[in-house]
């Protein structure tokens, strides 16, 4: 599953997954910022060499819309730090995106892949989560809602004219 971690520790070789020339101009073009978040997680694991602690999370290989998690460290020691950066409410807050790297007591985040969802919202969740990230949406649904205002507002008008002329 090592092709599918945003970063593996083989043999204690640290290799962080690369962006290929087509993946850097998309990444420019829609301005998700991959790139530099992976030349960011590039300097951490060079600055923490054996110390570095790891959570990764991707997709998963035998089933889609399942979550393997990877917790990993350069060393053993390292490992139960890891472990109890889950525990620490502190800490916590820290732990999202698809690569988690912790070096000492720097926790840093990053989102270097597609994501995907799980499961389901209730309809307005759904609703509110959807236009939040796509605003085109919400620009649709102002227009037709509008449209249905003034639909409505010119049938009242209409029928207030037509009784206005017809008690004249």
């Amino acid at each position: 599953w090592v092709e599918r971690m945003p970063l593996s520790i083989v043999d204690g070789a640290t290799r962080l997954k690369t962006i290929g020339p087509l993946g850097r101009l998309l990444d420019r073009w829609y301005g998700t910022g991959r790139v530099d978040a992976l030349d960011h997680a590039g300097r951490v694991v060079l600055e923490a060499g054996a110390q570095l602690g790891a959570i990764m999370s991707f997709e998963s290989p035998l089933a889609s819309k399942r979550t393997v998690v990877v917790m990993t460290a350069g060393d053993s020691e390292r490992f139960g730090d890891v472990a109890e950066s889950l525990l620490e409410p502190g800490d916590r807050q820290f732990v999202r995106g698809d690569l988690v790297l912790l070096n000492g007591d720097e926790i840093n985040h990053y989102r270097l892949s597609d994501q995907y969802a799980v499961g389901s919202l209730p309809l307005w969740t759904w609703l509110r989560y959807t236009l939040s990230q796509q605003p085109w949406w919400l620009l649709i649904v102002i227009l037709l809602v509008a449209l249905l205002i003034a639909a409505a507002l010119y049938v009242v008008l209409r029928r207030m004219a037509a009784a206005r002329h017809a008690g004249q």
